[in-house]
Parts: C-alpha cells; sequence; structure tokens
C-alpha cells in the first residue's frame, strides 16, 4: 500500500486516498480499525517520503522516474524477472531504489539490508543490462526515512555468493525479504 500511494502521489494525480487503497489491496476485509491503523501508518511514510531529497530529487521534470518498473532479464542463464519500484534517471545518471517497510528495531542500515542485496543487485543489472550504464542502486525504509546505498562491492559480494549457489543446483529467493515484510504489516 505505501508503495503503491508513493506512486500514485507522483504520478500527478495529487495525494491518494489511503483507506481506500488498504481496502482494495485487502480486499476489503480488514475492519474500520485496523484500515484506520495502517492508513495512520502509511500516511506517515507518505508525508517522510514527500519531505525526501529523493522526492525532490523526482519532481524535477528533468527527472525520468518508473515506478514498478517490469523487467526480464537473462543472468548468465538464469532467468530473472520482476517489478522494480522505482528507477528514475536524472543528471548522474540511472538510479534503482527498493521501497522497504520495515522497522529498524535497533539493526544499522548495514544490518537491515542484508537480506535485500541479492534482490537489489539483481536489479541493478537488470537495468545495466537495458541501458548499458550501471545504475546507482539503494533501499529507502519508508518508516524511517533512510535510504542506504550499500556499494558496488557488497552488491558484488552477494551477488557472487547467489551465483555459486544457483551454479550448485540451489533456489534462489531473492525477495526473501518481501514475505518476511508482509508477515510483519501490510502496510
Amino acid at each position: 500500500v505505501a508503495h503503491r500511494a508513493i506512486e500514485l502521489a507522483f504520478a500527478g494525480a495529487g495525494r491518494p486516498d489511503v483507506a481506500e487503497l488498504i481496502r482494495e489491496e485487502s480486499g476489503w476485509l480488514l475492519g474500520e480499525e485496523l484500515v484506520r491503523a495502517l492508513e495512520r501508518e502509511v500516511a506517515e511514510m507518505l508525508a517522510r517520503f514527500e519531505r525526501s531529497r529523493l522526492a525532490a530529487t523526482l519532481r524535477d521534470p528533468n527527472t525520468e522516474r518508473y515506478f514498478e518498473l517490469p523487467f526480464a532479464w537473462n543472468w548468465d542463464g538464469v532467468p530473472v524477472h520482476g517489478a522494480i519500484d522505482l528507477v528514475y534517471r536524472d543528471a548522474r545518471g540511472w538510479h534503482v531504489v527498493d521501497f522497504k517497510t520495515d522497522e529498524l528495531r535497533g539493526r544499522t542500515l548495514e544490518e537491515a539490508s542484508a537480506s535485500y542485496l541479492v534482490q537489489l543487485a539483481l536489479y541493478g543489472g537488470a537495468i545495466e543490462h537495458a541501458t548499458g550504464e550501471r545504475p546507482g542502486c539503494a533501499l529507502l525504509f519508508l518508516r524511517s526515512g533512510e535510504l542506504h546505498a550499500p556499494g558496488e562491492a557488497a552488491l558484488r559480494e552477494a551477488l557472487g555468493a547467489a551465483r555459486e549457489l544457483v551454479d550448485a543446483g540451489g533456489a534462489l529467493e531473492p525477495e526473501i525479504g518481501e514475505s518476511r515484510e508482509m508477515e510483519e504489516s501490510p502496510a
């Protein structure tokens, strides 16, 4: 819901009706008390995002931006596909941002980011393959408003370990963090 609220806010339609989005996403199965609680959480995340430097960059008319950008990529014989929360291009080049609704709960940004590095590295690889340019890659923790760019070395290391697993016949589940996130809160 938070992802969709941000996308709609930057689509030029103004601030979305968050309660309506929650009802649509939940299939109208949530009680009003829970809808209101989630609405407050998402409204706080959206307000924090709207005040961020990233939001200011996205408002620049010279910035190309794509929300929920679908992709398919052949990662050296391994098909990878999905949708990237945000891809944008500004004067510095291409950027990939993955939104996370996790609470940090005393963890550092590095600790909170660890389970998402493979996912972020795959997104970056797909955009590099499509554009010929290496994008900057970052995770935006919506509850705290903190943007974390793990750096190329950390992304390469995570992707290398994932590749070893795949080459050894293991299964790659880059969005494991997403399923944990959904267990905590549907926001």
